[in-house]
Protein backbone atom coordinates (compact mmCIF):
# COMPACT_ATOMS: atom_id res chain seq x y z
CA UNK A 1 0.00 0.00 0.00
CA UNK A 2 2.77 2.49 1.07
CA UNK A 3 4.22 1.74 -2.62
CA UNK A 4 1.02 3.04 -3.98
CA UNK A 5 0.68 6.16 -1.74
CA UNK A 6 2.93 8.74 -4.08
CA UNK A 7 1.88 7.88 -7.73
CA UNK A 8 -1.67 8.22 -6.63
CA UNK A 9 -1.25 11.11 -5.05
CA UNK A 10 0.73 12.36 -8.11
CA UNK A 11 -2.23 11.25 -10.30
CA UNK A 12 -4.68 12.90 -7.69
CA UNK A 13 -2.46 16.02 -8.01
CA UNK A 14 -2.40 16.35 -11.92
CA UNK A 15 -5.90 15.73 -12.28
CA UNK A 16 -6.90 18.37 -9.86
CA UNK A 17 -4.90 21.20 -11.34
CA UNK A 18 -5.81 20.11 -14.90
CA UNK A 19 -9.59 20.16 -14.05
CA UNK A 20 -8.53 23.84 -12.84
CA UNK A 21 -6.69 24.35 -16.00
CA UNK A 22 -9.84 23.21 -18.18
CA UNK A 23 -12.24 25.48 -15.74
CA UNK A 24 -9.61 28.62 -16.02
CA UNK A 25 -10.30 28.21 -20.17
CA UNK A 26 -14.12 27.73 -20.15
CA UNK A 27 -14.53 30.80 -17.40
CA UNK A 28 -12.05 33.23 -18.11
CA UNK A 29 -11.29 32.76 -22.20
CA UNK A 30 -7.81 31.89 -21.84
CA UNK A 31 -6.25 31.03 -24.86
CA UNK A 32 -4.84 27.69 -25.98
CA UNK A 33 -1.24 28.54 -25.46
CA UNK A 34 -2.06 29.76 -21.26
CA UNK A 35 -3.99 26.26 -21.07
CA UNK A 36 -0.73 24.31 -22.73
CA UNK A 37 1.18 26.00 -20.15
CA UNK A 38 -1.12 25.74 -17.28
CA UNK A 39 -1.13 21.97 -18.21
CA UNK A 40 2.93 22.12 -18.36
CA UNK A 41 2.89 23.62 -15.02
CA UNK A 42 0.38 20.59 -13.58
CA UNK A 43 2.49 18.29 -14.17
CA UNK A 44 6.01 19.79 -13.40
CA UNK A 45 4.23 20.09 -9.97
CA UNK A 46 2.50 16.87 -9.77
CA UNK A 47 5.66 15.34 -9.98
CA UNK A 48 7.37 17.54 -7.71
CA UNK A 49 5.39 18.11 -4.95
CA UNK A 50 5.30 14.23 -3.30
CA UNK A 51 9.01 14.44 -3.92
CA UNK A 52 9.59 17.36 -2.23
CA UNK A 53 12.17 16.40 0.45
CA UNK A 54 13.55 13.76 -1.11
CA UNK A 55 14.82 16.28 -3.92
CA UNK A 56 18.34 16.64 -4.93
CA UNK A 57 18.92 18.89 -8.16
CA UNK A 58 16.02 19.87 -10.51
CA UNK A 59 16.94 21.24 -14.29
CA UNK A 60 13.61 22.05 -16.34
CA UNK A 61 16.02 22.48 -19.22
CA UNK A 62 17.88 19.48 -18.96
CA UNK A 63 14.65 17.65 -17.70
CA UNK A 64 16.63 16.09 -14.74
CA UNK A 65 15.05 15.59 -11.64
CA UNK A 66 17.50 13.76 -9.13
CA UNK A 67 16.38 12.53 -5.57
CA UNK A 68 18.61 12.31 -2.91
CA UNK A 69 17.94 8.40 -2.46
CA UNK A 70 18.87 7.88 -5.80
CA UNK A 71 22.07 10.07 -5.79
CA UNK A 72 23.12 7.93 -2.26
CA UNK A 73 22.67 4.25 -4.08
CA UNK A 74 24.39 5.27 -6.78
CA UNK A 75 27.59 6.61 -4.35
CA UNK A 76 27.17 3.32 -2.73
CA UNK A 77 27.77 1.44 -6.20
CA UNK A 78 30.40 3.79 -6.77
CA UNK A 79 32.06 2.63 -3.16
CA UNK A 80 31.61 -0.83 -3.83
CA UNK A 81 33.04 -1.02 -7.91
CA UNK A 82 35.93 0.50 -6.63
CA UNK A 83 36.61 -1.87 -3.63
CA UNK A 84 35.70 -4.64 -5.95
CA UNK A 85 38.59 -3.45 -7.79
CA UNK A 86 40.95 -3.43 -5.22
CA UNK A 87 39.67 -6.85 -4.00
CA UNK A 88 40.63 -7.95 -7.79
CA UNK A 89 43.42 -6.22 -7.92
CA UNK A 90 45.28 -7.70 -4.65
CA UNK A 91 44.22 -11.39 -5.90
CA UNK A 92 46.03 -14.27 -5.33
CA UNK A 93 45.99 -15.65 -9.01
CA UNK A 94 49.06 -14.73 -11.08
CA UNK A 95 47.05 -14.37 -13.96
CA UNK A 96 45.61 -11.35 -12.85
CA UNK A 97 48.00 -9.44 -11.26
CA UNK A 98 52.21 -9.35 -12.24
CA UNK A 99 53.29 -8.04 -8.46
CA UNK A 100 54.02 -10.33 -6.05
CA UNK A 101 50.48 -11.63 -3.37
CA UNK A 102 50.21 -9.33 -0.89
CA UNK A 103 48.20 -11.50 1.75
CA UNK A 104 47.39 -8.03 4.04
CA UNK A 105 45.94 -6.16 1.04
CA UNK A 106 43.78 -8.90 -0.20
CA UNK A 107 42.13 -8.93 3.69
CA UNK A 108 41.44 -5.82 3.68
CA UNK A 109 39.62 -5.74 -0.06
CA UNK A 110 37.56 -9.14 1.46
CA UNK A 111 36.35 -7.03 4.75
CA UNK A 112 35.61 -3.86 2.95
CA UNK A 113 33.76 -5.45 -0.02
CA UNK A 114 31.52 -7.28 2.78
CA UNK A 115 31.28 -4.48 4.85
CA UNK A 116 30.39 -2.84 1.44
CA UNK A 117 27.70 -5.15 0.97
CA UNK A 118 26.34 -5.36 3.82
CA UNK A 119 24.94 -1.66 3.82
CA UNK A 120 22.87 -2.13 0.81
Amino acid sequence: MEKLKKPVIVIAIFLVMLWCSVWFKNHLNLSEASLMVLVTLATIFSVLLPNLNELKSFSLAKGELILRDVKDKEQAVNELASATLELIEASPVPLLVEEEFDSNRYNEAIKKVKALTEKT
